[in-house]
């Protein structure tokens, strides 16, 4: 194992997302960046090649509110509550339903509306939270953690039944997780 290094940002980060084979965080000015493997378009930049140790700006002119990496994908929320995703998209992770090409360049995904805070994702799957508490799941389902037993892969986005509002998500390799509004 390689001692830890001091990686030279582009900008300051105000927070910063982790995933299985890159990262990715915001500058206090809600720009977005990249860093890391990029071989199926998870920096989110054409281009951008195998792997990048140089931050890449995602290329969508917007202010970014909240976003996630995920194995090999990652997805962000704008100012106006849209969804945005792009990387590897074998299990239409990236929210668009028949679509499973890898996408180096960000897509709105197709959630049915535009009133979403943050996103949380897995290796093969995906989740955001609206501003009431509910929240939507996407992708890959073959062990059940999009909490809909209906479906095992290419799910398109739907709701997980839950008693109260959520405050808050969190996903990783093959689960998910949800924080409610009362703790």
């Amino acid at each position: 194992a390689e001692a830890p290094a001091l990686v030279p940002l582009d900008a300051p980060a105000a927070d910063v997302s982790t995933g299985g084979t890159h990262s990715c965080f915001r500058s206090p000015d809600r720009q977005l960046y990249c860093i890391g493997r990029s071989a199926e378009g998870q920096l989110g930049r054409a281009g951008a090649g195998g792997a990048s140790t140089d931050t890449v700006a995602v290329p969508v002119d917007t202010a970014w509110v909240h976003a996630d990496a995920g194995y090999a994908h990652s997805c962000a929320v704008d100012a106006e509550g849209a969804v945005w995703c792009w990387g590897f998209n074998s299990d239409e992770q990236l929210g668009v339903p028949g679509d499973t090409v890898d996408r180096e360049a960000p897509v709105r995904a197709e959630l049915g509306s535009e009133d979403f805070t943050e996103v949380a994702l897995g290796a093969f799957h995906s989740c955001a939270l609206r501003r009431d508490g509910r929240a939507l799941f996407w992708g890959g389902a073959a062990f059940g953690h999009l909490g809909r037993l209906d479906v095992e892969r290419g799910a398109p986005p739907g709701e997980v039944s839950l008693e109260a509002p959520l405050e808050a998500l969190g996903c990783r390799r093959p689960h998910c997780c949800a924080l409610g509004r009362a703790g």
